[in-house]
């Protein structure tokens, strides 16, 4: 902190000494400082304003470091309040692309909804509201916020939309719980010359098991094979998930076997599915699969193979030689 403090004294000693600098190098120097400063004394909010206001001019990319630096570091009432008096200051004319998708980006919630229909406000004012990629923060930010309707109407008054708006709506609405709403999107998404990505595959697998659509689902297996996603770690996760919540073990665990890559969210997936689907000694060997293979284990994922075993006790089956070998892996 004193190296930074000394570098930004002797930068403001040199402004007036210095024949060989310019003032514009100056501020330069000034707002690349302010942003080391800034991360160095984010819990100090009075001594980043202090050096703000050293600043002999304070133009768009110094006002969006400050905002950016407050909100990233969860001082959102300070970060939410820049934003205010820089647009005040500057003029709506002046805001960039950077502020609204910065503060968009922070609206995570519903009780950040009113400022992302203030900014929203801004954005069609600035005109920013044709841009794509503002479109897409703003989309984001209301599905967030637990505003899916408004994230739709945004979506259909958009002039130019590309993959990333498109999954952002799909995937909004699958987590809001709008299934067909999801799946809908997706088919008009198939009749434009976007190509779905992995991530939009994703969503519409979690749209399939939400529905229980299982035919719609094995549809959706078969064209991300044919485009060969199929292989994505991301992937497999959503059509073991997709399969095992649709009651489908056996088309689960082939693409489990199949897998070359598996991680604790894919062993898992198939585990619960396994459990949930009254095949506890399935469940059991994959568990022991998971810590053989040197998966992290849930010690939740120990409590609930035991439950397992406890309620076959209770209805008379015990699993002997499975429970047996469960116990040597946790004990070894």
């Amino acid at each position: 902190m004193e190296t930074f403090t000394w570098v930004h004294l002797f930068i403001l000693q040199s402004s007036k000494v210095s024949l060989f600098i310019t003032l514009e190098i100056i501020l330069t120097l000034e707002i690349v400082l302010f942003g080391i400063l800034f991360w160095v004394c984010t819990q100090n909010v009075g001594r980043c304003v202090m050096v703000f206001d050293e600043m002999p001019v304070g133009d768009i990319v110094s006002w969006n470091s400050m905002v950016s630096g407050f909100l990233s570091s969860g001082e959102f009432g300070v970060g939410f309040g820049f934003f205010r008096v820089m647009v005040s200051d500057l003029g709506v004319g002046q805001i960039d692309q950077a502020s609204f998708t910065t503060v968009f980006s922070a609206c995570d919630g519903v009780r950040f909804v009113r400022v992302c229909e203030m900014v929203h406000g801004f954005v069609i004012l600035s005109g920013y509201d044709i841009e794509v990629t503002v479109g897409n923060a703003l989309i984001t930010s209301y599905f967030k916020c637990g505003c899916p309707s408004f994230a739709r109407l945004v979506f259909d008054e958009m002039g130019v939309r590309n993959v990333v708006t498109w999954t952002a709506v799909i995937s909004g609405l699958v987590q809001s719980g709008l299934y067909e709403g999801g799946l809908q999107v997706f088919r008009d998404m198939r009749g434009t010359l976007l190509d779905p990505n992995s991530r939009t595959y994703s969503s519409v697998l979690t749209a399939c098991f939400g529905l229980q659509a299982l035919q719609e689902g094995r549809q959706i297996h078969g064209l991300v094979w044919k485009l060969g996603f199929d292989s994505e770690l991301c992937i497999e996760s959503a059509l073991m998930d997709m399969y095992s919540k649709c009651r489908s073990m056996e088309d689960a665990l082939q693409i489990f076997n199949s897998a070359e890559k598996l991680d604790e969210v894919s062993m898992t997936i198939v585990l619960v599915g396994f459990a949930q689907n009254g095949l506890e000694e399935e469940a059991i060997q994959v568990f022991l699969k998971m810590m053989r293979s040197g998966v992290d284990v849930d010690p939740n994922m120990v409590s609930a193979i035991l439950g397992c075993f406890w309620c076959r006790h209770v209805f008379g089956f015990w699993p002997t030689n499975s429970l047996i070998s469960f116990q040597k892996e946790i004990w070894r």
